[in-house]
């Protein structure tokens, strides 16, 4: 399964002066590029956005929401999956920035200190991130012996964890820590996941999130230190026929599993509208191309309800595979038939027995 805490993405930018009241929370930007856009104040439920307010940019460019957040959590200002701001927000408070062309470049964001926060980390991260990248490309492509390259990427995890700890060091409780929680493991680090979870447990008490990784945590102890396991789905277990998938393409032609009996095929559960799908498309799209040509095969099947939307994401991301859907969203059959509780949801399976 992919599947990740917290899905972050970059956006936004600078300038916004904002005067927030006394009961609710001021969101207030200056934008390019974007006049007339419908922008949609989203909070997060079941990993899942859900619209809570919208506002239209207006034809000078300024954007402002005067709105009441139900509590410390993460949210996000969505035009589209180009065009995505996740922040921290407050029952009270204000947010301020400049956007220039696309919501997901942010600078100089004002009056929100955890927003802040949380950008200077993601900008820091990605620093080290492309250092790493750039050390394995050098391995890879053999401009320094594998065993250097080895060495270095070693260096630079001990640099990124140090990063990581100290970051959870200074911001302890701010909601921004469970930014850097992603990126660790519970088994190592369980002093800096209940060190967060303390700090937070007060402010962020109603947070649907904190409260999943609280349960976790907390399993995970009971069970002396081991992940607790996800309940297994008996459609699902090793030796049973995967459940049948008959849909129709965007251009209407029935796809069934039994194309690919006898493959090694990874049925993708996603929708146009799931940012972290969206994430994610790069990583699927080079495995697609790593092993294809020994066999590999991909099944997507979309949990839209837009066809054009659905088109538009699978041109955009070049996701060049097998495509299916019912447009059914939620509803469809598939839902249940595989035990989809969230997306973006994959299964592995190795066809040799289709009913």
């Amino acid at each position: 399964m992919r599947l990740s805490f917290l899905y972050l993405s970059a956006l936004l930018a600078l300038l916004i002066s904002s005067c927030s009241g006394p009961d609710g929370f001021s969101i207030k930007g200056t934008t390019k590029g974007l006049e007339g856009k419908t922008v949609y104040l989203q909070k997060f439920s079941q990993g899942l956005p859900v619209n809570i307010d919208s506002a239209v940019v207006g034809n000078d460019g300024s954007l402002a929401f005067e709105t009441k957040l139900p509590f410390t959590d993460y949210y996000q200002l969505f035009i589209d999956q180009k065009n995505t701001f996740v922040f921290i927000g407050d029952s009270v408070g204000e947010l301020s920035f400049t956007a220039d062309q696309s919501l997901s470049e942010p600078t100089n964001i004002e009056g929100q200190e955890d927003t802040k926060i949380l950008y200077d980390f993601d900008a820091k991260l990605k620093v080290l991130m492309m250092k790493g990248d750039s050390i394995m490309r050098l391995g890879k492509e053999g401009q320094i012996p594998r065993e250097e390259a080895v060495a270095k990427l070693q260096v630079m995890n001990t640099e990124a964890m140090e990063f990581l700890h100290g970051f959870i060091d200074r911001h302890t409780t701010s909601p921004a820590a469970l930014a850097a929680l992603n990126r660790m493991n519970p088994m190592q680090d369980m002093a800096y996941f209940k060190k967060v979870l303390e700090g937070l447990s007060v402010r962020m008490a109603q947070s649907e999130y904190y409260s999943f990784l609280n349960r976790q945590i907390q399993q995970v102890e009971q069970q002396g230190g081991v992940m607790p396991a996800e309940p297994e789905n008996p459609k699902l277990a090793a030796g049973q026929p995967a459940p049948p998938i008959s849909l129709p393409d965007p251009k209407g032609k029935t796809h069934s599993l039994e194309e690919f009996k006898g493959k090694v095929v990874l049925i993708d559960f996603w929708a146009s509208w799931c940012g972290p799908c969206r994430n994610e498309s790069p990583n699927v799209v080079k495995a697609y191309n790593a092993f294809h040509p020994k066999g590999f095969e991909i099944l997507s099947v979309s949990l839209d309800k837009n066809a054009t939307a659905w088109t538009a994401a699978i041109a955009e991301d070049k996701l060049n595979w097998t495509h299916v859907s019912e447009l059914k969203y939620w509803q469809s059959k598939v839902v249940e038939d595989y035990g989809i509780t969230g997306i973006p949801f994959t299964d592995p399976i190795k066809l040799e027995n289709i009913c």
